[in-house]
């Protein structure tokens, strides 16, 4: 678990459980930065529901309020197990 990056009050989201359904992290690490763990169950949602969601995110990079990913390397998926 990424918890030494986490900003002060930060959460961790997880939205993939491993396959035994138990995750390990520094429970002290996380106590210590006031951090969170937020757990996203996917199945829930249908794909018009995610959609809707994710549409919301449009205005943050439209104002740049949120950055743009960097150094992405556009590949095809042929090469995936390369990449």
């Amino acid at each position: 678990m990424p918890v030494p990056a986490l900003a002060a009050f930060g959460r961790i989201a997880i939205i993939a459980a491993p396959v035994d359904g138990h995750v390990q992290l520094p429970a002290l690490a996380l106590y210590r930065k006031g951090g969170s763990v937020v757990g996203i169950n996917s199945l829930l949602y249908g794909v018009e529901a995610c959609a809707a969601m994710l549409e919301k995110f449009d205005r943050f990079f439209d104002e740049d309020l949120l950055p743009l990913p960097q150094g992405l390397v556009e590949a095809p998926l042929a090469e995936g197990l390369a990449r």
